[in-house]
């Protein structure tokens, strides 16, 4: 058995692959799914990274893992929304 990454072509390097893809679209879309509730904290005076995460908790939301959000949750959050939107997203 050898130790280390799978090799491209490799079955477990093809089911590694399939799994990242996959969590990476779940993670696409609920990103999709919070843009406007980013925005309407946004809209209620939110301004800091920590302060989103503050309001997301007092108001009920979760992660999608369904913990509670942290100012490096929205961070990533905040990220992966500007990749999908090319830069042209913010809800600042």
């Amino acid at each position: 058995m050898s130790k280390g990454k799978p090799k491209p072509g490799n079955a477990k390097w093809q089911k590694t692959r399939f799994a990242n893809q996959k969590r990476s679209t779940l993670a696409d879309e609920f990103a999709k799914e919070m843009a406007p509730i980013l925005r309407k904290a946004r809209d209620e005076g939110v301004v800091l990274k920590n302060h989103y995460a503050t309001w997301l908790n007092e108001n009920g939301y979760e992660t999608r893992r369904g913990r509670p959000w942290s100012k490096v949750a929205v961070q990533r959050l905040f990220a992966r929304l500007k990749k999908l939107y090319n830069r042209g997203w913010t809800a600042e």
